[in-house]
């Protein structure tokens, strides 16, 4: 989760984020500020490769990423089992819509004389 909360700084904030890294590892929480320390250098690496790759793909397969980012951002947000529950209901719910279309076509309408 944390790397995708420093997904969204801004490229002037990895400096500051750096300077929390190691500031966090003088004050003796090790693994954390390692991890930060880590996830910039990284990010800072990758980050031009990531975008230019991105950016050349058509715009289908962009909304694909972006729709299955958002479910990823949900499923961090709300945990793994509520999570799932969600997209079961939403399966079952696409699942029905062509049955219920084809009860609705078929329905004898009602006429009173």
């Amino acid at each position: 989760m944390l790397t995708l909360l420093i997904s969204f700084l801004p490229q002037e904030a990895w400096i500051l984020v750096l300077m929390a890294g190691g500031f966090l590892i003088m004050l003796g929480f090790r693994k954390l500020g390692f991890s930060l320390v880590g996830i910039m250098i990284l990010l800072a690496i990758f980050f031009p490769f990531l975008e230019s790759f991105v950016l050349a793909l058509p715009a289908e397969i962009q909304g694909l990423l972006f729709l299955v980012f958002c479910f990823f951002v949900v499923r961090l947000l709300l945990g793994r089992r509520i999570f799932e529950n969600i997209l079961s209901r939403l399966i079952y719910d696409l699942i029905k819509i062509p049955f219920k279309f084809v009860a609705w076509f078929f329905r004898v309408p009602n006429r009173r004389a």
